[in-house]
């Protein structure tokens, strides 16, 4: 059951990081783009650091259960909310005259 857990987590790991990392680019602006790109990296490394200790403090108080179903349920979250939230960042006619080009290839 640990295993299953850890590919869950993992799952949402994997399909939520490059996303936002990927929006991240293309939203910042571009006379502060590497300030947004290494802001972004910061907080998320924080969030690599803390999350850790943080969520083995909460295994030591609530179970080995826990902070897999915490973890999981708030990436889970983070990729709704961000599905539900963020703008396009590509607009529909931008997307289509990129596949038009792509086809001509």
């Amino acid at each position: 059951m640990f295993y299953h857990r850890g590919i869950i987590l993992g799952a949402c790991r994997g399909l939520g990081g490059p996303v936002i990392s990927a929006y991240v680019a293309d939203i910042a602006p571009s006379e502060d783009y590497e300030h947004t790109i290494a802001l972004y990296h910061t907080i998320a490394d924080v969030g690599s650091l803390v999350g850790p200790i943080l969520l083995g403090w909460l295994k030591d108080i609530h179970g080995i259960n826990f902070p897999f179903f915490l973890g999981t349920g708030l990436f889970l979250e983070a990729i709704i909310l961000f599905a539900i939230l963020a703008d396009e960042t590509v607009s529909h006619e931008r997307n289509h005259n990129i596949k038009q080009t792509e086809n001509r290839h």
